[in-house]
């Protein structure tokens, strides 16, 4: 965190230098890259093939658009230590998604969540999975291979790539590796 922190705090100072010079403003933040992290991810293995050794996919390249990758094996509490650590040094958009595999309890929730407020994130989101049964229509909170409802097996598992819902069977191929990746907690 110290090394991510120390690269985000030089950016920021570049960039002052920048909005100085031109009169311009300039920001620092975390982009949501839904996108342009698998194709700039993909860019930068043609020119320097060894970042494929510290990505997770070497066959479908991804960058993370997150402090701590969302496939990092983190413990919650490490993962928030290290967000923490790095978030206050931006100037603009941050966003912590904490991914949960299945349903919160909501005193539970409401506990963490209080928790959280006291750390020095700037932004989080309790993201769950979520399961849609394509025969019964049904919604669950929680990712299913069968419908808890009807026992179907046509189920679409829908979730964040980083901003918005949407069905994985509509997220490209890096994205659906990156998530079959990620690190989904339980509160």
């Amino acid at each position: 965190a110290d090394w991510m922190r120390w690269v985000v705090d030089h950016v920021v100072e570049v960039v002052r230098g920048w909005a100085a010079s031109t009169g311009v403003p300039w920001n620092v933040e975390e982009v949501p890259g839904e996108s342009a992290a698998a194709r700039l991810a993909r860019r930068d293995a043609l020119l320097h093939p060894d970042i494929l050794n510290y990505l997770p996919n070497p066959d479908d390249p991804v960058y993370s658009t997150s402090v701590a990758p969302y496939y990092g094996q983190l413990t919650l509490p490490e993962r928030i230590e290290v967000e923490a650590r790095v978030q206050k040094s931006f100037t603009g958009g941050v966003m912590m998604h904490i991914f949960l595999g299945e349903e919160p309890d909501p005193e539970a929730l409401a506990k963490f969540t209080r928790r959280l407020s006291e750390t020095d994130l700037v932004y989080w989101s309790f993201t769950p999975v979520v399961t849609v049964c394509e025969t019964c229509g049904k919604s669950f909170t929680g990712a299913y291979r069968e419908c808890p409802h009807c026992s179907s097996r046509h189920v679409e598992l829908w979730s964040r790539i980083v901003g918005y819902y949407r069905p994985l069977s509509n997220w490209s191929r890096p994205r659906r590796r990156e998530f079959s990746l990620r690190v989904h907690y339980a509160i």
